[in-house]
């Protein structure tokens, strides 16, 4: 079951502890039974909705040995939402502590059996009614604010010391900016919906024109203006090297449509949620007999998921040492081209390249949209990958392994086009494989796990397999503006049907004299007959 957020916050219980607690159980019993009841028994409670099944359940629970007071509910829905298809969601909310302070904690996790499933996260309505308890809430030093907070620019200092670099900051901080040319107000706007989809597990700031500069001022390419967003994790904020971990979106991705780009914003502050330790004192809660019997069903699913991730473990590990290999070979490489730079008396050529410069082709990218937007923006002599070849993008950019797949992708993309434009210099005679395989350094693996030049002779005979490869390509190539491909870079192998795919043409020796691209996308929109 994977968990979408975990809001978390503590606070000084207004009343004490008794009192909280007792708000905090009638407010949750209110929202799961949807306002018609106040009130219910400790245990399983099934309640009747229109559109799922669903099932509460509640208990009270004390460590008087630390006098420790807490209580828990817990909210399991299962809905149909399709043929064969079903998804289970779960909220659990957990409250504890003493006169003196209480913590609380909702999660929020889901099951699904269609991996393909698009999830519009936001926090539980729930949520909501706990934050309504007079007082203070926080998570570590920072208040969870409920609304967008505008920062002037001679408060840019102050959100960069206090927010931004914090040490030991939990709260991830979404910066939106204000777009150079006039939006009439649809960026503050934006902003508003953030805010209240991720209220508890993010804080979101607004920064005007002057003040997104006086940023950038400050901290660099580790700002954002111009009508981006931006999430800022825990992470340091010193080192431009430090950018990656601060996901950033431009404003071409919140136009024309707000929605895609915001759940984005959204997905990844709360994958930065669900990775927060839980504090101490929740550990009083430790499994009711509902939730041990739920783990009871669960255990050969979690076998399954076991033996799926082991078997992901042993596919990373040989990536780890095919990856230790190139290195080794592109170090060997580097240091044989400063040796001929040094006897050309051109050294300085060498070490003056070492950090990019922010002008050309970026080293690394975010995430796979960011990886065809640099390909769209410096690889277009080489290179053709149209929008229509962008497949479901939000399921890969959403996954923890968005960066790692993103940075592989522009990987192989590069690849592509340095492979085409060897072949235009040189008349290399063989195929991109071909190329791979001679080690040129901005080759691709020429490995079966990581490169396939077509597909079987079954995928290719069966009409269900065969037209999902016909896709997009200049009508300079064919004048249907579509042809057959069955050459594509495994971005991932092994882990899930979700792992990327891109699929190219190579017309190197054509009209075009370039690589096209006609699919970017997860591999179960490319079904074998091993899927």
């Amino acid at each position: 079951m994977s968990v979408l957020s975990r809001i978390q916050w503590h606070d000084k219980p207004v009343g004490g502890i008794a009192h909280y607690l007792s708000g905090a159980r009638a407010r949750f019993t209110i929202w799961a039974t949807s306002g018609e009841q106040s009130t219910l028994p400790d245990g399983e409670s099934p309640v009747m909705m229109a559109d799922r099944e669903r099932t509460v359940s509640l208990r009270s629970v004390a460590d008087r040995g630390r006098s420790l007071e807490g209580v828990e509910g817990v909210v399991w829905d299962k809905t149909a939402d399709g043929w064969n298809s079903t998804t289970r969601w779960t909220v659990v909310v957990r409250v504890v502590g003493d006169d003196e302070r209480v913590d609380v904690m909702v999660e929020d996790r889901m099951e699904t059996s269609d991996p393909a499933r698009r999830v519009g996260i936001a926090r539980p309505r729930v949520v909501d009614d706990l934050l309504g308890f007079p007082g203070r809430p926080r998570l570590g030093s920072l208040p969870l604010l409920s609304a967008p907070q505008a920062i002037p620019a001679n408060g840019v200092p102050i959100l960069i010391n206090d927010v931004l670099r914090l040490p030991g900051r939990l709260l991830p901080a979404v910066v939106c900016t204000q777009p150079y040319g006039d939006d009439g107000g649809r960026w503050l706007a934006r902003a508003d919906v953030i805010a209240e989809r991720v209220r508890g597990f993010a804080n979101v700031f607004t920064l005007d024109r002057e003040a997104s500069w006086a940023l950038r001022d400050r901290v660099g390419n580790l700002g954002v203006w111009n009508g981006c967003v931006r999430v800022y994790s825990s992470a340091p904020l010193d080192r431009e090297s430090d950018g990656w971990r601060h996901k950033s979106f431009p404003l071409s991705r919140l136009r024309p449509s707000w929605t895609a780009g915001i759940d984005r914003v959204v997905e990844t502050a709360a994958a930065l949620s669900a990775r927060l330790p839980t504090p101490p004192p929740l550990a009083i809660f430790s499994p009711s007999r509902g939730a041990e019997a739920v783990a009871l069903d669960r255990t050969a699913a979690l076998e399954a998921d076991l033996a799926e991730f082991v078997a992901e473990n042993d596919t990373l590990r040989e990536e780890l040492e095919e990856r230790d290999n190139e290195v080794n070979r592109l170090r060997g490489h580097l240091v044989r081209l400063r040796e001929e730079l040094e006897k050309a008396g051109e050294s300085h050529v060498y070490w003056g390249a070492k950090d990019d410069p922010g002008t050309d082709a970026p080293d690394t990218v975010q995430d796979i949209e960011e990886a065809i937007l640099a390909a769209q923006s410096y690889l277009s002599e080489d290179l053709c990958l149209p929008e229509k070849a962008e497949h479901d993008l939000a399921c890969l950019v959403a996954s923890p392994r968005a960066a790692a797949w993103g940075n592989t992708a522009w990987r192989g993309l590069r690849a592509l086009a340095a492979y085409a434009r060897y072949r235009r210099e040189t008349k290399f005679p063989g195929g991109f494989w071909e190329w791979c395989a001679e080690g040129f350094p901005e080759g691709w693996p020429a490995t079966e796990k990581k490169l396939s030049m077509t597909e079987s002779e079954t995928v290719r005979q069966s009409p269900k397999f065969n037209s999902c490869r016909l896709l997009p390509v200049s009508t300079d190539v064919d004048p249907s503006g579509r042809t057959y491909m069955y050459s594509h870079l495994k971005i991932a192998e092994g882990g899930s049907n979700i792992s990327p795919r891109i699929y190219f043409h190579d017309d190197t020796r054509g009209k075009t004299g370039k690589i096209h691209v006609g699919f970017v996308g997860p591999h179960y929109l490319m079904p074998n007959t091993q899927s």
